[in-house]
């Protein structure tokens, strides 16, 4: 909105400016964003992010100014910090241009369960842990995130460790790598989890820092069936999840908007309160 003084002294009012610009200088913004590089942790079974410097860019033209230009790919829309559509799973379920806006700024919550999974690297996330956290922090707020600490983060960008694995690292290897997908080792969300939320709570979306919703030697993807079947959202390999408090922090969420997509690379930060 913009009111005037006169037609020379226009006032600009934007009440939320002051509000970010103190987020910003008491350091309350946290990027929960891995880098799309060489060494991006991607899917067994998917092409690797590859960024090349176009031909002829990079330079002082013959003009006197400097142009830089690069291309990236092949590469799958599920590498590195990426949302789940619900079309990834679901034949008819959304795609990335149709997820609505108010689905990707939300409140959210934190389960940590970095202990629990440093005992078990198979552990998914249980009925227990979500009534565990409710009676220590209160009701899980409504249209909210839920972000899942695994203290899998520790692990990036170190793919056999990240992955749980020795799957071959030569990605040309493909009949080998699918031999052995099912030979991972992270923790996840269990589908009794999903369930729940669904049936009992008011959740837009799971974040996890792991390479999936399901644990790593899931065969059927069911947590990912389940979960995105209800018209829910999937973030994977989320970054610095352990700079949060488990409630109070507000997350925003800016995927590539692909046209038909069933996945997108996405920006993640979060507010803390």
């Amino acid at each position: 909105m913009i009111l005037k003084k006169d037609e020379n002294d226009p006032v600009h009012i934007y009440p939320y400016l002051s509000l970010l610009k103190s987020v910003k200088e008491n350091n309350k913004i946290v990027d929960l964003t891995y880098d799309f590089e060489s060494n991006t942790v991607y899917w067994p079974t998917d092409k690797p992010f590859v960024l090349g410097k176009d031909d002829g860019t990079w330079l002082e033209t013959d003009k006197g100014y400097w142009y830089a230009s690069n291309s990236y790919g092949p590469t799958s829309e599920h590498v590195g910090t990426h949302i789940d559509a619900p079309i990834h799973f679901i034949k008819d379920g959304k795609t990335i241009e149709e997820i609505p806006i108010d689905h990707l700024i939300c409140n959210a919550i934190v389960v940590d369960l970095t202990e629990k999974c440093a005992d078990d690297k198979d552990y998914s996330l249980t009925v227990d842990d979500l009534i565990e956290w409710e009676e220590e922090y209160g009701r899980m707020p409504d249209d909210a995130w839920l972000i899942v600490n695994t203290g899998w983060s520790k692990y990036w960008p170190d793919k056999k460790m990240y992955l749980g694995t020795s799957l071959n690292d030569n990605n040309d290897d493909k009949e080998k790598n699918e031999d052995r997908l099912f030979d991972l080792h992270f923790p996840g969300v269990s589908v009794d989890a999903c369930i729940f939320l669904i049936k009992e709570k008011n959740i837009c979306g799971i974040a996890i820092d792991t390479p999936s919703l399901d644990y790593g030697g899931s065969d059927d993807f069911i947590a990912h069936r389940v979960w995105l079947g209800a018209g829910r959202l999937i973030i994977e390999n989320i970054a610095n999840v352990y700079r949060l408090p488990p409630i109070g922090p507000v997350i925003c969420i800016a995927p590539m908007k692909i046209k038909g997509g069933t996945g997108a690379p996405t920006r993640i930060f979060a507010i803390l309160p």
